[in-house]
């Protein structure tokens, strides 16, 4: 797993485990700059971006919000996307430590 940092100008959930989950999960679903497309994510879980963010923000989420994280993650751009940087898509047990 990659080991985010704090950047300058970006808030500290950035930096968080929850987050640099999901950059390594959902590559399909990041912004040309490599951000998490929180706009576009929104539509696809079903929730507002404001819950999404509280998610980050809090570093932890229900366990059927990460089951259709795992939805998403296993979609074919998105698997195609994490074998092409030879990653595999998440598992439930990954989400366990951010399970509210």
């Amino acid at each position: 797993m990659t080991v985010m940092t704090r950047v300058p100008g970006r808030p500290d959930w950035t930096a968080g485990p929850l987050y640099t989950l999901l950059l390594e999960s959902l590559p399909a679903h990041l912004t040309p700059s490599g951000v998490l497309d929180v706009q576009g994510l929104k539509s696809l879980v079903g929730k507002s971006h404001e819950a999404i963010y509280k998610w980050l923000r809090q570093g932890k989420l229900k366990p059927a919000n990460a089951r259709i994280l795992i939805e998403i993650a296993n979609k074919p751009a998105n698997v195609e996307a994490l074998r092409a940087a030879g990653r595999e898509p998440p598992k439930i047990e990954d989400f366990l430590p951010y399970f509210i």
